[in-house]
């Protein structure tokens, strides 16, 4: 029988209000890939959660199993990320890649890779054509051949997932 808590490092990279004080949470971690959190009480005043829980930071967190959703018990934080404090285009970059790695990355599937290329990105930017053509080339949508081409990424991100990716306008 599988414990009915787990402990994951992971990083935020969405949140989407639930109710009057919960958010719901989308997070890409290191050991269960992307999973989508209830954060209880968070959006209130004074929740304890709330400054670990922010876009792009990278957390500790202590999740228990629920029914629908699991429920976010604990954080600690490990690395937070000053948005206030980076440039409106590094902001803009880590937005995309972050919407990127949600549209493409299936849910509950470990993908250790590109969360380590994702927490370099976050920590030193680096050209983001190249991070996008190396997740392209691990989940198998091109290969290396194809990733040493010059080719539109973006438009065949948006062709890919057949939607444009909203957070591009960011980034200038």
């Amino acid at each position: 029988m599988a414990s009915r808590t787990y402990k994951t490092e992971g990083i935020i990279i969405k949140r989407i209000n639930y109710g009057e004080a919960d958010k719901i949470l989308t997070v890409f971690t290191r050991e269960h890939g992307k999973v989508a959190v209830l954060a209880k009480g968070i959006r209130k005043l004074t929740s304890r959660k709330k400054g670990n829980l922010e876009l792009f930071n990278r957390s500790l967190l202590y999740i228990a199993r629920g029914k629908a959703l699991d429920i976010i018990a604990e954080t600690e934080i490990i690395d937070f990320f000053p948005q206030n404090e980076v440039g409106f285009e590094k902001l803009g970059k880590i937005y995309y890649l972050a919407e990127v790695i949600d549209r493409l990355v299936p849910e509950k599937v470990p993908e250790r890779k590109i969360y380590e290329m994702f927490t370099n990105f976050i920590k030193n930017e680096k050209n983001l054509n190249d991070i996008l053509k190396e997740i392209l080339v691990h989940l198998g949508f091109i290969d290396n051949a194809r990733k040493n081409t010059n080719f539109d990424v973006e438009n065949f991100i948006e062709n890919l997932i057949e939607r444009k990716i909203s957070s591009k306008k960011m980034m200038g």
